[in-house]
């Protein structure tokens, strides 16, 4: 199952741990710099684009967000749209080609929080290579794809396309996406 399938598959699951959701709202609606002192959310990392939180856990799972430093709610959806579709495509070639001892993240999805002043924001739901700080993770050097969980290599970093063609979105649509509403 590739990481999109199976965010479609623990998505119900995901919506009704309301511990997880809880703070998936208050990661959604409050302002990135005061999210540092919240201690049920925690800063993971800032790459050259994206930052990413940790959320929390949901079953065995650990979660965390990757999110675009772009503030433009279609830029945000077409960044969505085209990591998890690399990231869908990397899965699909490593699957055929066999490749043991390499993986991506085994779950992606978009969540679109959408705020009582009409606006949106998009950022992806993602594996905590980290697993909540438990695992070994070693992030790759910047121009790397892949980092080390585990001794298990892990492609987690692709390209930004944001001119992303929005008539052919599949990922980050509605029907597919966590939606949250403030």
């Amino acid at each position: 199952m590739d990481p999109f399938e199976y965010f479609l598959d623990f998505k119900p699951k995901i919506e009704l741990d309301e511990s997880f959701m809880r703070n998936l709202r208050v990661y959604a609606f409050t302002d990135p710099t005061l999210l540092r002192g919240y201690k049920e959310i925690s800063f993971l990392d800032k790459g050259t684009n994206h930052y990413h939180y940790r959320i929390g856990k949901v079953g065995n799972l650990w979660l965390a967000t990757r999110q675009a430093d772009d503030w433009y709610p279609d830029f945000q959806r077409a960044d969505c749209e085209s990591y998890i579709d690399d990231l869908v495509s990397m899965h699909n070639k490593l699957v055929l080609e066999q490749q043991e001892g390499k993986r991506v993240p085994v779950i992606c999805g978009c969540v679109k929080a959408e705020r009582q002043d009409g606006l949106e924001q998009y950022f992806l739901l993602v594996e905590d290579l980290t697993a909540g700080g438990t695992s070994s993770f070693f992030p790759g050097r910047r121009r790397d794809r892949s980092g080390m969980v585990d001794g298990v290599e892990v492609y987690y970093d692709f390209d930004v396309r944001p001119n992303f063609d929005s008539e052919s979105y599949k990922y980050a649509v509605d029907g597919k996406m966590i939606v949250l509403r403030k």
